[in-house]
């Protein structure tokens, strides 16, 4: 039995982890400090792969080569390995112009929320300002 799985792969199970601290610009929404991100990405072998081999050394366990690889085995399917980590953090200079573009935001819902509805409220006073004086102008 252990001849016929010795010719077969392994399928591997990648498994990606993304870690992140950042602060948001209430107003917005916008991300206005990353302070640090790490991107991980780990490989295990795939337990229902194994389970067949598992098998076989369990009912082998008195054997002390057995005993011994056992947990090792057992302990590969479960602890991921890390392949990489890319950790990112913003400089300076990103900082500068996410502050930039916070400001712009900003500005553009101060506009939105305040200045064009009155805006729209001053031209519609307006017309009906200049409806009432050709009512009175057409009487």
């Amino acid at each position: 039995r252990i001849a016929a799985l010795q010719d077969k792969a392994v399928p591997l199970v990648y498994e990606e982890g993304v870690t992140a601290r950042f602060a948001i610009e209430p107003e917005t929404g916008t991300v206005a400090k990353l302070f640090g991100q790490r991107a991980t990405v780990t490989v295990r072998p795939d337990r229902n792969a194994l389970a067949p081999l598992v098998t076989i050394l369990e009912r082998n366990a008195g054997v002390a080569a057995v005993r011994q690889s056992l947990p090792k085995l057992q302990a590969a399917a479960t602890r991921a390995q890390p392949l990489f980590a890319l950790d990112y953090r913003q400089t300076p200079a990103s900082v500068s112009d996410t502050a930039d573009d916070i400001s712009a935001a900003t500005l553009q819902l101060s506009v939105a929320k305040l200045w064009l509805p009155l805006l729209v409220a001053a031209v519609g006073l307006g017309l009906i300002a200049l409806a009432a004086r050709r009512a009175r102008r057409t009487r």
